[in-house]
């Protein structure tokens, strides 16, 4: 939470543009209102009339310059993306440096600076001080190579849903995350549609009304399902289905977009089979820690024979070996005619799709599966 009676400057920064910018917005808002007097609020942000440097310049110079009417002057860095030009040389380095000392000699008591945009060097001199003498608030961007993306999205959710005085149920939040994947950039507009929709502020955002208005970019909750069949999880796969499919223009286009994401989860669980074997390794994490340190030529030469995951993020493969390990060597090659005949099956009788995708969910994932769901 942020100290705004405490602090002179305040950074907001990470790897989450869409978190950075929402809690910089709320604290500017508990500092100078909605529609802030000009005399005692200076926003500055880059745009096609003031460029990178001209955005630092003026922010130097406002600083510098004392409020009219003697009163606390706030000036806000807006959404800035030069913060990786904070080096010994280069057009930036000069007002870096200048702002820099500013801060250093300490802000003035009618001065308050507001700093926010993403890629802030937490090496380099200006992070440093912002952290020793103001107050700094990071966002990360869930990955999706991070164990517990769904966990971190899910936070996310709640608090900014928090933030627009709302509650959201579990289950609506847990929708949300399949929906979104890792966009943060999407949660704002998307809990906008559901408080629109459930009756504006203080009223509870439902799992059905999340069905309703929010749908998902198709690629990413493909790609959901692919893992939920890689780990072999029947309830998952069906339950990501009809989150999908509900009230999608499409159906049949969605259904053809996991069956290509659930086969290309095969051909690289093959992959990862084949490295395992080339490489003498027998457990998923030896897999990936051998990754980390393979060398460059080694690399190389598995991407000639056609190993492409050499390529991706060790944990990530780490993963899919995970994944692998729950099938046999006949399944998997199986699953992966199954899901070559499927596709055909659904170009030429579309109408049948439905059928033929949960048909294919449980032949490869096995009646001893579905009865342990």
């Amino acid at each position: 939470m942020t100290q705004v009676r405490d602090s002179r400057l305040y950074l907001f920064t990470g790897s989450d543009p869409a978190g950075v910018a929402a809690a910089a917005k709320r604290l500017m808002r508990e500092l100078v209102g909605d529609k802030p007097d000009p005399f005692v609020c200076d926003t500055i942000v880059e745009s096609d009339n003031l460029s990178t440097l001209e955005a630092l310049q003026q922010t130097v110079s406002s600083v510098r310059s004392p409020p009219f009417f003697g009163d606390c002057k706030t000036v806000w860095l807006k959404d800035f993306s030069g913060f990786s030009g904070e080096t010994k040389t280069g057009q930036l380095a000069e007002p870096f440096a200048r702002l820099c000392d500013f801060i250093e000699a300490g802000i003035p008591a009618d001065i308050r600076l507001v700093l926010s945009g993403c890629g802030i060097d937490r090496r380099k001199r200006l992070y440093k001080l912002c952290k020793a003498g103001g107050v700094v608030e990071e966002f990360e961007k869930p990955m999706i190579a991070d164990r517990d993306w769904e966990g971190r999205m899910g936070q996310i959710i709640e608090r900014r849903a928090r933030d627009k005085g709302v509650r959201i149920a579990p289950d609506a939040v847990d929708y949300l995350v399949q929906v979104l994947g890792t966009d943060t950039t999407r949660i704002e507009p998307e809990l906008e549609k559901l408080i629109a929709y459930c009756g504006g502020p203080g009223e509870t955002l439902t799992m059905a009304a999340a069905q309703e208005v929010c749908r998902g970019d198709g690629e990413f909750v493909a790609w959901a399902v692919r893992d939920a069949v890689g780990n072999r999880d029947l309830r998952k796969v069906l339950s990501l289905t009809e989150s999908i499919l509900h009230g999608e223009r499409d159906p049949d286009r969605a259904i053809l977009g996991m069956i290509r994401q659930t086969a290309d989860g095969f051909y690289a669980m093959i992959q990862v089979l084949m490295l395992m074997h080339r490489c003498r390794v027998r457990q998923p994490r030896q897999l990936g820690n051998l990754l980390k340190t393979m060398a460059a030529e080694d690399k190389q030469r598995a991407l000639e024979d056609g190993l492409e995951i050499v390529g991706w993020h060790p944990y990530r493969v780490q993963m899919l070996a995970q994944q692998a390990t729950r099938f046999s060597g006949p399944e998997l090659v199986e699953a992966v005619k199954c899901l070559r005949d499927g596709f055909w099956s659904c170009i030429s009788a579309p109408s049948e799709s439905r059928i033929v995708w949960d048909s294919l969910v449980f032949r490869i994932l096995g009646r001893e599966d579905a009865r342990r769901q």
